[in-house]
C-alpha cells in the first residue's frame, strides 16, 4: 500500500512539472548551451600494458618495472540550436572528454631461470586516448 501511494504522488508530481514546463516552452529562434564534467577511462587492469608483470620466452626476460596511468579530468560539450516551434529544436552538439595516458617501462634480462642478467636495456611504450563526439538530433519538448 506504501508503494502504491508513493507511486501515486510520484505521478501526480510529474504531471504537475509537464504542465508547468509545457507552459513555459520558448517560441522559435536560436539558443546555445555549455556543460561540462568528470570523465574518465578505465581499463581493467588500471594499465594499458599490464601483461601480468612480466614475459618469459625461454632465453629472454622482460620484467615490467614501472606502469602510471591518467585516465580522468576535465570534460565539456557546446551545443547550439533552433526552436523550429513550441514543441521541436534541431540541435547540434560538440563533446570533449578527457583525456587518458598510459606508461609503462620494461627491463630485458637474458640467461635461464635463476641466472638472469641485465642487458641494460628498458623498452618504454605509452599510449594516449583522445575521445570527441559530435552529434545531431531532433528534440522534442
Amino acid at each position: 500500500m506504501k508503494n502504491k501511494l508513493s507511486i501515486i504522488a510520484l505521478l501526480l508530481g510529474t504531471g504537475g512539472l509537464i504542465a508547468t514546463t509545457s507552459s513555459h516552452a520558448a517560441g522559435q529562434g536560436f539558443y546555445v548551451g555549455a556543460s561540462a564534467g568528470y570523465s574518465a577511462l578505465n581499463t581493467p587492469s588500471g594499465s594499458a600494458f599490464d601483461a601480468g608483470g612480466q614475459y618469459n620466452n625461454g632465453d629472454s626476460l622482460a620484467v615490467q618495472t614501472n606502469s602510471t596511468n591518467d585516465s580522468g579530468g576535465f570534460g565539456g560539450s557546446l551545443f547550439a540550436g533552433y526552436n523550429i516551434n513550441e514543441t521541436f529544436a534541431v540541435e547540434l552538439g560538440y563533446t570533449t572528454y578527457a583525456e587518458s595516458s598510459y606508461k609503462s617501462d620494461q627491463s630485458n634480462y637474458t640467461g635461464s631461470p635463476g641466472e638472469w642478467t641485465y642487458t641494460g636495456n628498458t623498452n618504454s611504450s605509452s599510449l594516449t586516448y583522445n575521445t570527441t563526439s559530435v552529434d545531431l538530433f531532433l528534440k522534442g519538448t
